[in-house]
C-alpha cells in the first residue's frame, strides 16, 4: 500500500479473486489522516534537594516525538537561577537531551521552584525543578597545638609536615603560624596526605604577598575533605624556590606539646622523611 498523493479521507479497495474453482473479493479499508506529532518527555521534574548559596547543579531530561511527522518544540523559563540548553529543537522520533543548569548564587535561604514551559506543534508540557537553599554549615576547631618557641625555614627542597588525628568526619581548613623569610616570590603550598610519601588528598597555595612579614596565623582553606576519625593524616608544607635567606619560616614547639602526632622534616622534597617526635608544628585544624 502506498498513500502518496491521497488526501485525507476513507478509502476502500476490492481485490477480485478469479479461479477455475470460483471467485471472491478481498476488501481493504484505509483512512488517511493528517500527520500528527505528539510531544513526549521524561522525566517531568527534578528536585536538587539541599544546596548551599553559590553552589552549581545540573540535570537532564529527554524530549521526543511519539507521533508522526516532525515535532518542533521550544522551551522557556523566567527564573534567574536556571539556564536551559538548548532552548528548542525538532524530533522525528529520536530523543533530544535537554540540559538544565542551576546556580544558587545570590539566593537567600528557602525553597525555590521553577517551571520550564515546553511548547510544540504536538502539545505542551512543563518540566519543573526545585531546590532548597540552606546555610553553609559552620566548621569547628578539631585539633590544635598553639605553642611556638622556634622557627623552621622552608625553601627549595626543605619540606615540613605535622601528623595529626582528626576527630571530625570532614576537614575544612588548616591554620599555620608562619611568616616570610626575606622576599620570597613562590607560593607557600599546604597539602593533606594520609601517607607522607603518598599523593596529596587536597592542596592549596597561598601567594607570597598574603603571608605576613612577622609570624602570625594564616588560613589554608581546602575544598571539604572527607577523613576517617582516628586515622593518621599529615599537613605537608613547602615552597618551590628561594634559598637560605629567602622563603618562609614556620613555627614549632618542643617538649611534645601535641600528643597525637609529631613534626616531620624532609631535605629532598618529600621523598624521605625524619620524625622529630618531641616537636610539633604550631597548627589548627577545623572540620565538620
Amino acid at each position: 500500500m502506498d498513500t502518496t498523493g491521497l488526501v485525507v479521507g476513507v478509502y476502500h479497495c476490492d481485490i477480485s479473486i478469479s479461479s477455475d474453482g470460483g471467485s471472491g473479493v478481498f476488501g481493504v479499508d484505509l483512512e488517511v489522516v493528517d500527520p500528527t506529532p505528539i510531544l513526549s518527555y521524561s522525566p517531568t521534574f527534578y528536585d536538587f534537594g539541599d544546596m548551599q548559596e553559590g553552589e552549581l547543579g545540573s540535570t537532564v531530561f529527554d524530549i521526543w516525538n511519539s507521533g508522526t511527522s516532525t515535532l518542533t518544540y521550544s522551551l522557556s523559563e523566567s527564573c534567574s537561577w536556571v539556564d536551559v540548553s538548548p532552548s528548542g529543537g525538532d524530533s522525528s522520533g529520536e530523543h533530544d537531551t535537554i540540559v538544565v543548569d542551576v546556580d544558587t548564587s545570590g539566593l537567600g535561604v528557602g525553597v525555590y521552584h521553577c517551571d520550564i514551559s515546553i511548547s510544540s506543534n504536538g502539545g505542551s508540557g512543563v518540566f519543573s525543578v526545585d531546590v532548597n537553599v540552606i546555610l553553609e554549615p559552620v566548621d569547628t576547631l578539631d585539633q590544635e597545638q598553639l605553642l611556638h618557641t622556634n622557627d623552621f625555614s622552608l625553601f627549595l627542597n626543605r619540606y615540613a609536615a605535622q601528623s595529626f588525628i582528626p576527630q571530625l568526619d570532614v576537614l575544612t581548613r588548616v591554620e599555620l603560624y608562619v611568616q616570610q623569610l626575606g622576599n620570597p616570590t613562590d607560593d607557600l603550598v599546604v597539602s593533606i596526605r594520609d601517607d607522607l610519601v603518598g599523593s596529596d588528598l587536597t592542596s592549596v597555595s597561598i601567594p607570597a604577598g598574603d603571608i605576613p612579614l612577622s609570624s602570625d596565623w594564616v588560613e589554608f582553606d581546602f575544598p571539604d575533605l572527607s577523613v576517617t576519625p582516628g586515622d593518621v593524616y599529615y599537613i605537608v608544607v613547602h615552597t618551590t624556590g628561594g634559598g637560605i635567606s629567602q622563603g618562609y619560616r614556620i613555627s614549632y614547639a618542643s617538649g611534645d606539646p601535641y600528643g597525637y602526632g609529631s613534626y616531620w622534616y624532609s631535605r629532598d622534597s618529600g621523598f624521605s622523611w625524619s620524625d622529630f617526635s618531641l616537636y610539633d608544628l604550631t597548627f589548627k585544624t577545623y572540620g565538620l
